[in-house]
């Protein structure tokens, strides 16, 4: 589904694809196996949730934020997949007004969904419905079929975590089964329906067309490898330092015209559309595979590693026991690094994340005070 280079397979290449395969999963191991048995220390008071402060305002005012972001993200996509926005903001708020709705609004979702669990003690029918809907509304105002994976899942993981956690013994999942696959259904259907609406014209509801949706929804599942196609791509390519440091540096003003969609032979670089930006996704594996050095894939890996065990440690600190939100941030994390288009967006994202993380984090710390 995605392109693949000049990738066509000689035992050149292969040897290559399967060299840098090992090093990048060997460094992941040993990340993995290093990281092993560091846990948080510190301020405990978040993991508490609301309970005894001034929760029914946060109920409330969240509630409100959620989905008063998804509505004008609808209305002016400050986030969407495939499509510009409809409005430039001064001073570069654009970013994180785009933050807010790809991260900010599902980090509140997941605090109130961790504050059902502790009230209730268990996983209730009621806030599975919210996290759904939530994920699902994301969906369509984002035009992104990713959300049921990187928002909904880690979220309600998150949730049966607390209550085994709070009652010692897990909950039964059939829920999470039954949610899962009825939000994973609509979005698909959703989203496809409007993306039909979008890219298309006036024939664009034909039985042909929904067909190849169709079958593209169904082959997600079992087509969609985008760090093996990303790594084809590279090593079927002229690799350097020189190439890797040009596209760690490059401008994300580029789009279409980046350099990894010209070595990719995507099928979108003749698609120029009025307000549309198609990208093949190339992955943080695949940039650092353009070096055409092992040891900087495996210390890049290492590097990448280090960078998210450390943001999933501070997020635990500041809110011990909030594991739907620590595992909606872990989520949203490895989705961004194996959809890395242009590495520079990397550094604000990292920013906002701790950024907005702290600022949830003072507040629980002053309503446990007050």
């Amino acid at each position: 589904m995605e392109a693949t280079g000049k990738f066509s397979g000689t035992q050149e290449q292969w040897d290559s694809f399967y060299l840098f395969s090992l090093t990048i999963s060997l460094a992941l191991l040993i990340s993995a196996l290093a990281s092993t048995g560091i846990t948080p220390v510190g301020r405990k008071y978040a993991g508490r949730s609301l309970q005894k402060t001034n929760k029914r305002l946060f109920y409330y005012v969240a509630i409100f934020l959620i989905f008063s972001i998804y509505a004008l993200n609808w209305q002016y996509g400050f986030y969407r997949v495939g499509v510009g926005r409809d409005l430039n903001l001064p001073f570069g708020l654009n970013a994180p007004a785009s933050f807010m709705v790809y991260l900010g609004a599902p980090m509140l979702t997941a605090i109130l969904a961790t504050n059902s669990v502790v009230k209730r003690r268990l996983v209730t029918p009621s806030a599975l419905t919210f996290v759904a809907a939530a994920s699902i509304i994301a969906a369509i105002v984002t035009y992104s079929r990713a959300t049921v994976a990187v928002l909904m899942l880690p979220i309600v993981m998150g949730m049966y975590q607390k209550s085994k956690e709070i009652n010692g013994k897990p909950q039964p999942i059939t829920g999470l089964l039954v949610a899962m696959v009825t939000a994973v259904v609509i979005t698909l259907v959703s989203v496809s329906l409007i993306r039909i609406a979008i890219y298309g014209n006036s024939e664009s509801f034909s039985v042909e067309s929904l067909k190849i949706y169709l079958y593209e929804s169904i082959g997600l599942f079992i087509d969609r490898w985008i760090g093996a196609e990303g790594l084809m791509v590279a090593v079927s390519s002229p690799q350097s330092i020189d190439l890797l440091l040009q596209m760690i540096t490059e401008d994300p003003a580029a789009g279409m015209r980046g350099i990894f969609q010209s070595f990719s032979d995507s099928q979108y670089l003749n698609l120029f559309l009025d307000n549309m930006t198609f990208l093949t996704l190339p992955g943080a594996f695949a940039i650092l595979a353009f070096s055409g050095s092992l040891l900087v894939a495996f210390f890049g890996v290492t590097a990448m590693s280090i960078v998210g065990v450390s943001l999933e440690r501070y997020v635990g600190w500041i809110f011990r026991g909030q594991h739907s939100l620590q595992f909606l941030i872990s989520a949203s994390l490895a989705y961004h690094f194996s959809q890395m288009v242009f590495p520079l967006l990397f550094i604000p994202f990292i920013v906002q994340v701790v950024f907005f993380t702290t600022l949830l984090g003072l507040y629980y710390a002053d309503s446990r005070r007050n």
